[in-house]
């Protein structure tokens, strides 16, 4: 498979043809619902993009764009695309969405913990999806630890501790991020910033550790499962005020 004019290999080959068929599928089911007479065209476009996240996608009309960061080394990519395939087919068989509850006053900081926490359990259902293909990960891992470092080094309880409260947006998204590198950081590169974390933040272990048991009563594997944890650690964490669990499979909100 060629990728960004580079050959990555065959390992990504499976998992992209089982994307394209659910979103052919896709399609041709919503065709029939509108059976308008119209040719409907369904496309998965990989592009270029210079900076910013590893990858995003961006959906048109149906059709997902997906997006991946050009100095991503070769070797990287098939797992951040086979990340970004998994995401693609997570919308397509209807996995929850985790959106802004609009009777709400919006806090700052409050979109990004909503991205964390559906990340942490969509990611978990990727690398499910994708536990029997090999991949190269390093370059990701020494990425992830250095921002994640770089992260903690921006907090200053010090000057301000107010973000070490549950109901604050920081207090959230470092709960989140422990429990997500609890269960995919390489145990080596963790245990020194957890030991950190344990030490200079024991509220943020403490909320973590309550997103672990919830992730290991409800899991991750399929779209009722993610449900029942999106809206266990929502309401553990207290993002309720500003965040609602979507249903994508009937528009019902938790």
């Amino acid at each position: 498979m060629k990728i960004l004019e580079r050959e990555i290999g065959d390992q990504l080959d499976g998992l992209f043809e089982e994307v394209a068929v659910s979103l052919a599928n896709s399609f041709a089911k919503n065709a029939s619902k509108e059976d308008d007479g119209l040719e409907i065209e369904n496309k998965l476009s990989i592009l270029p993009q210079n900076d910013g996240l590893l990858s995003r996608i961006k959906w048109e009309e149906g059709n997902p764009y997906i997006y991946i960061r050009s100095d991503i080394p070769t070797h990287a990519i098939p797992h951040v695309l086979g990340t970004a395939l998994c995401h693609v087919k997570q919308k397509i068989d209807l996995f929850p969405d985790v959106v802004q509850n609009e009777n709400e006053e919006e806090i700052d900081g409050a979109l990004l913990v909503r991205i964390a926490l559906k990340e942490l359990l969509m990611s978990l259902n990727a690398e499910e999806t994708m536990k029997n293909i090999k991949f190269d990960i390093d370059w990701e891992d020494k990425n992830r630890h250095q921002g994640f470092k770089d992260l903690l080094g921006m907090l200053d309880r010090n000057e301000d501790d107010s973000f070490v409260s549950i109901e604050h947006p920081t207090h959230q998204f470092f709960s989140l991020t422990y429990a997500k590198f609890s269960l995919i950081h390489p145990p080596k590169m963790w245990d020194g910033l957890k030991t950190q974390i344990m030490n200079d933040y024991p509220e943020f272990v403490k909320s973590g550790k309550k997103i672990l048991e919830i992730i290991n009563e409800y899991g991750f594997e399929d779209v009722d499962s993610c449900l029942k944890s999106l809206t266990g650690i929502r309401d553990e964490i207290a993002m309720r005020p500003y965040t609602l669990i979507l249903d994508r499979r009937d528009e019902s909100y938790y």
